[in-house]
C-alpha cells in the first residue's frame, strides 16, 4: 500500500462518523424509495405490466448497492457521494485504477472503430430480441 492511499484510508476513519453514515444510508433508503415509486407509477398508474416494472426497480436497487464502490474510482460518481456525505475535511483525491499512463497515442484511422459499432448493433438486436420475448 503506498503513501496516497495510506493518507486516504486514515483522512476517511478520522472524519467518516456517524453523521455521514446516517446521510449515505437516508440517501440510499431515498434511491430505493424512489425506485419502488417509479415502479409502482408504471405499474397501477400506466398500467404497464410488472415485467416492465420489476426491472426499473432492480435498477435502482443494484445503483443503490454499487454507489460507494463506483464512487471511489468514477469523478462525478465521487462528487456526488461528497456532497451527499457533506464533510469539507472528506474531499479525499480519487484512488486512479492504473498508474500506466499511455503518452503519445495516436489517433485511430475510422475502421478501428467498425467491430465495436457492429458489437454495439448486436446488442441492441439482442435487447430487441428479449423485450419481444417477454412482452408476448
Amino acid at each position: 500500500m503506498d503513501d496516497a492511499e495510506r493518507e486516504r484510508r486514515e483522512k476517511m476513519s478520522k472524519y467518516f462518523g456517524t453523521r455521514e453514515l446516517l446521510r449515505v444510508v437516508s440517501f440510499l433508503m431515498g434511491w430505493i424509495f424512489f425506485g419502488v415509486i417509479i415502479e409502482i407509477l408504471l405499474t397501477v398508474v400506466f398500467h404497464i405490466s410488472e415485467e416492465v416494472g420489476f426491472p426499473v426497480f432492480l435498477v435502482f436497487l443494484i445503483t443503490a448497492f454499487t454507489f460507494p464502490f463506483v464512487g471511489r474510482f468514477w469523478k462525478p460518481a465521487n462528487s456526488l457521494l461528497n456532497k451527499v456525505i457533506g464533510n469539507k475535511n472528506l474531499n479525499v483525491p480519487i484512488i486512479p485504477l492504473s498508474t500506466i499512463r499511455l503518452v503519445g497515442t495516436k489517433k485511430r484511422p475510422w475502421y478501428y472503430y467498425l467491430p465495436s459499432v457492429w458489437g454495439w448493433l448486436l446488442v441492441i438486436a439482442l435487447l430487441y430480441v428479449v423485450i419481444k420475448y417477454l412482452t408476448k
